[in-house]
């Protein structure tokens, strides 16, 4: 059923590792790709370069657990939620955007490594 979001809510899949509503990772998930994002926005240029790899490291492990959710709905749970499809899409988004970030500071820092 698309477009039912109580399948999520009540399925043996709300609940992460005996108890955790499994919003409450993807809440806490996003709020600390923010963090890395701020750290690499207002940061020094080392900062940045941290925040840069750790922002592609949350990125990459949401996305991850978003193909898994995103597969688990239907085939196992029957529905889809399109809350979770837009986070699904989001974090595809940011996770492309962040490999982008990443790869540009790279760039940057041989260009500075080869030209001092």
């Amino acid at each position: 059923m698309v477009g039912s979001c109580h399948g999520n809510e009540s399925g043996r899949f709300a609940e992460l590792l005996g108890g955790v509503p499994r919003g409450l990772p993807s809440l806490i998930g996003y709020a600390a790709i923010l963090l890395a994002w701020s750290g690499g926005q207002f940061g020094s240029d080392d900062q940045a370069y941290i925040a840069s790899r750790w922002l592609l490291a949350l990125t990459a492990v949401g996305e991850l657990f978003a193909i898994g959710l995103t597969v688990v709905e239907p085939f196992v749970l029957g529905v889809t939620c399109p809350w979770c499809l837009v986070s699904a899409i989001l974090m595809t988004i940011l996770f492309w955007l962040s490999a982008e970030v990443r790869h540009g500071l790279r760039l940057i820092g041989e260009v500075a490594i080869r030209n001092p």
